[in-house]
């Protein structure tokens, strides 16, 4: 890439507060790391005072992406780690079933950042509409249903393995919540790192709809938001299904 010209960034960085701009890719994840911290405390005089702006390094198909934007003043939502999405997934029998997965926030070509998410109905063979998720990335790279499942498969792969198991979680026997329970703990036996949105998702595909909005009230009064894990919206809806047979008891 050209050299930066920094004071002439800064400035289109700050006449769009809040939106990412791609600073320079450097050739490891060390120098590129080295350049964020650069931006984000200021020894760059071009970004001062520090914590103007707010910087940081992503993979990138060359190297490492150092991607940054003007925050000072702005009221901006904090940057996105990971996105749930419903993608199609093709059997080699030739069926599909839509699957909530977790992926990057991150662009996997560039570490730009990802689109919004919009549903997307379609159908296969006459069977029932299904729906999936769509999304363009600012930086044009697309997202094909393959290599996001693909990186998927990444994911788990990097995942701990030798970290002990929590004790199992089963749903209130005639419980309100217990199928939509009993679900969650078959999908985290395979994925133990699922996130309660994704466990929405997926519960509302499985015909739980009320169970779905009831972890979604969850995850919007968690304190981390959407970092809220499927274990503990299973946790929640089982003591919800105690507080109501502690109710009729009573």
């Amino acid at each position: 890439m050209k050299p930066v010209d920094h004071q002439a960034l800064a400035r289109r960085m700050q006449l769009l507060p809040g939106v990412e701009h791609l600073v320079h890719v450097y050739n490891s994840k060390e120098s590129g790391e080295a350049g964020a911290r650069r931006i984000r405390k200021a020894t760059n005089p071009a970004y001062q005072p520090a914590g103007t702006y707010e910087a940081h390094a992503h993979p990138h198909e060359n190297g490492t992406a150092v991607w940054a934007r003007y925050v000072a003043g702005a009221d901006v939502a904090p940057l996105p780690t990971v996105m749930t999405v419903r993608v199609a997934e093709y059997t080699e029998d030739g069926d599909v079933r839509v699957a909530a997965v977790e992926i990057s926030a991150r662009c996997q070509v560039c570490g730009g950042p990802r689109g919004e998410v919009f549903p997307y109905r379609f159908r296969r063979d006459g069977a029932a509409d299904l729906v999936c998720d769509v999304w363009g990335n600012p930086c044009g790279h697309v997202d094909y249903d393959e290599a996001v499942l693909a990186e998927v498969r990444r994911r788990e792969a990097r995942r701990p393995k030798d970290r002990p198991s929590p004790p199992e979680i089963k749903g209130v026997e005639g419980g309100r919540y217990a199928g939509a329970v009993d679900a969650i703990a078959e999908a985290l036996r395979a994925a133990p790192w699922t996130r309660a949105k994704t466990a929405a998702l997926f519960l509302e595909e499985l015909g739980h709809a009320e169970a779905a909005e009831v972890v979604r009230a969850f995850v919007r009064d968690y304190p981390t938001g959407g970092m809220a894990s499927a274990r503990a919206a299973a946790l929640y809806l089982i003591s919800k299904d105690e507080e109501t047979s502690g109710e009729v008891a009573k």
